[in-house]
């Protein structure tokens, strides 16, 4: 008899549930709502592949160098380009020139990390294949880095964060 008593109560509150639901809808319970409206089919266009070939083709290098027409070639600007290269005057400090990171003994490239600043740094890399930590560089000194892997090397001072750069490393 007890059974039935609790068999009456579960159905009195299923009909209550049944009843609150017809009321209020499925809103009190959190679910998400559908709406329904008409229906569009949509074509979608394949994109093109982007492949790093397509964007290396974008930027490589001419077989000759462009000169403008009106601006040819010539043995004296090839010697202000170099003496602007090599000339100290046009940093911020007057303590460095293109050449003091792009060195010509490394193919116009950078091997060498100079601290040429009043402050130490520690010039670090977790790129894959081309990590290095160069540890505290005190202001003058210079070390040689050797880069095993092409590709991009993101490095930055361990010291100062907002400090950074990326190597292009190339075959």
């Amino acid at each position: 008899m007890r059974a039935n008593c609790l068999h009456g109560m579960s159905s009195l509150g299923l009909a209550a549930l049944a009843a609150s639901i017809v009321s209020f809808g499925f809103a009190g319970f959190g679910h998400g709502a559908a709406l329904v409206s008409q229906t569009r089919h949509v074509e979608v266009a394949a994109k093109a592949s982007s492949g790093t070939d397509a964007l290396k083709a974008l930027y490589r290098r001419p077989a000759a160098i462009p000169f403008p027409k009106d601006n040819p070639y010539t043995p004296e600007k090839a010697a202000l380009g170099k003496k602007l290269y090599f000339d100290t005057r046009l940093s911020v400090t007057s303590a460095q020139s293109c050449a003091s990171c792009h060195s010509p003994s490394f193919g116009w490239g950078n091997g060498t990390f100079l601290n040429d600043d009043t402050v130490p740094h520690n010039i670090m890399s977790a790129s894959k294949g081309n990590e290095f930590n160069l540890g505290s560089q005190a202001p003058g000194s210079s070390t040689d880095v050797s880069f095993n892997e092409v590709g991009d090397v993101l490095v930055i001072c361990a010291i100062h964060p907002r400090m950074k750069m990326t190597v292009k490393v190339v075959d």
